[in-house]
């Protein structure tokens, strides 16, 4: 089965009321620990269905992932899967969370300190080394000041993200069998590099080969397939938020409220609607709040659509209807670019946005 661990969280904040933010009222997050946070976010995600599959998938690490396997063409010119040596199942993720110390002492990683290394993920070998082959599983770097200054749910919806757009979307459109990988790659790198993805009404285009993230943007335009993968798995994860909002907090947990639900839905279409309306170049959202507002309503519209298609015949989506975030205006968009820069640079505070490890 699959598990998440959570590693460097540190157990409370004690410089927390004297934060700014907390002294004015605007701080969205409780002072709550964050070990147990942690192990809420763990629960949640382990509960939920669509991670948890890709994470389990023995057969995927075995023969597809970042190992693909020698491939001889059969009768009927069918490919025959050749499988290496099976692997140990790759049964756990690793998040950790990255220091504010750690992240400014790298010059390549300080002009997308806001913007792009908030999180990261990449496939790691069965000892969970980072980048080290032969990948078994992946490995998620979290910022810090990010995990401790925003609310259960954006740090559930980031975590999402990391899954959906990445590893996970490329895993599910491998077992779609179809062209998706190889519309993606003709459009990062071959015959329509250059060229401009996406078709009306969902604008605006976007262009993958300059691109912030190729992945960012065909997840975040409506017309990609891997954009269906991340909504999908955003829904099933606040499905399972709902369960442990049914039935309460576990040992070492912290409740889980309707508005964490309402915080992953803000989260998701924050992400898409940035991604989408900016080519994944996120800090051109300052200078137009109001088109990135639209493009965030409009998400928000695709979403309440889909939910609605569903509502008929599943109860829950009906009652995740009820959940979702209002439509935004440009006012709101400047605050939650307030709050990112204020987060980050409380984050550069008294403990370095702290850790269990000195800093």
């Amino acid at each position: 089965m699959a598990t998440i661990t959570f590693e460097n969280v540190r157990n409370v904040n004690p410089y927390y009321k004297y934060d700014p933010r907390v002294l004015t009222g605007f701080n969205a997050v409780p002072n709550v620990s964050y070990a147990h946070k942690a192990n809420t976010i763990k629960a949640i995600l382990e509960r939920s269905n669509q991670i948890p599959m890709f994470i389990d998938d023995v057969a995927y690490w075995q023969n597809e992932g970042e190992l693909p396997p020698a491939r001889q063409i059969g009768p009927n010119l069918q490919p025959i899967h050749v499988a290496p040596t099976p692997p140990a199942p790759p049964r756990e993720v690793r998040i950790r969370l990255h220091t504010t110390r750690e992240t400014i002492s790298s010059l390549a990683r300080v002009n997308d300190f806001c913007f792009g290394t908030i999180s990261q993920i990449c496939h790691a070998d069965a000892n969970h080394v980072p980048g080290a082959r032969p990948y078994r599983t992946v490995h998620i770097e979290l910022d810090a000041w990010y995990f401790e200054n925003y609310p259960l749910g954006f740090c559930t919806g980031m975590l999402c993200h990391e899954f959906a757009v990445h590893p996970q979307g490329t895993y599910v459109l491998k077992q779609r069998g179809d062209d998706s990988l190889d519309t993606e790659d003709r459009y990062k790198r071959g015959g329509l590099r250059g060229q401009a993805y996406g078709n009306p009404p969902h604008a605006p285009r976007v262009t993958p080969s300059t691109a912030g993230q190729p992945d960012h943007v065909f997840a975040a335009h409506p017309t990609s397939p891997r954009h269906g993968i991340y909504m999908e798995t955003v829904v099933d994860v606040a499905v399972s938020m709902l369960d442990r909002i049914d039935n309460g907090p576990g040992a070492g947990e912290v409740t889980v409220a309707n508005r964490d639900v309402t915080d992953l839905f803000r989260c998701y279409l924050m992400d898409v609607a940035s991604i989408h309306y900016t080519n994944d170049h996120r800090p051109k959202g300052i200078t137009d709040p109001a088109g990135l507002a639209r493009c965030f309503n409009s998400h928000l519209q695709l979403l309440t659509a889909t939910l609605n298609a569903e509502a008929a015949t599943e109860p829950v989506a009906a009652r995740l209807l009820t959940l979702l975030p209002g439509q935004t205006g440009a006012l709101s968009v400047m605050k939650d670019f307030g709050y990112l820069f204020s987060s980050m640079l409380w984050g550069l505070g008294p403990t370095w946005s702290k850790s269990t490890s000195g800093f």
